[in-house]
């Protein structure tokens, strides 16, 4: 991760990502990722998505092992599931720079494949590409 006053980018390269999905029926997830070397955990969330019924608008609420909680909302259009942050709270020793909005876009890409784009801005830096990663399915 970037440090105090640089571009908040995290190269995919340099980054292993894992999503799940549990208990389907209750739309929990999760985010894991490690160092592709050394395999040393390097984020991690957990969350859960709501649907409005009868409409194309979400929610997502997560809390990440940073000290940041939020809640994130969007609609879903076709292949494409688009948040941003509607709230965003953190522990009050969380370093700086502080996050201030992230928005999200997953998108099922032509290959059939998961794709997440996250964006932040923080206090030091406006809305920035913070990540893109293309997720692979695995069964257990």
């Amino acid at each position: 991760m970037a440090q105090t006053g640089e571009r908040v980018v995290v190269k995919v390269e340099m980054l292993q990502d894992w999503l799940g999905f549990f208990q389907k029926e209750r739309r929990n997830l999760g985010f894991n990722s490690f160092h592709p070397d050394t395999r040393k955990p390097m984020h991690r969330e957990c969350g859960f998505i709501r649907l409005k019924p009868d409409t194309n608008k979400v929610a997502f609420v997560s809390a990440q092992n940073t000290g940041i909680v939020e809640v994130e909302e969007g609609e879903v259009n076709g292949q494409e599931l688009c948040i941003a942050s509607h709230s965003i709270s953190r522990i009050s020793f969380a370093k700086e720079p502080h996050v201030e909005q992230i928005t999200r876009k997953f998108r099922l890409n032509s290959e059939g494949k998961l794709e997440q784009t996250v964006s932040m801005a923080t206090t030091t830096q406006p809305m920035t590409q913070h990540l893109h990663v293309t997720y692979k399915k695995v069964t257990p």
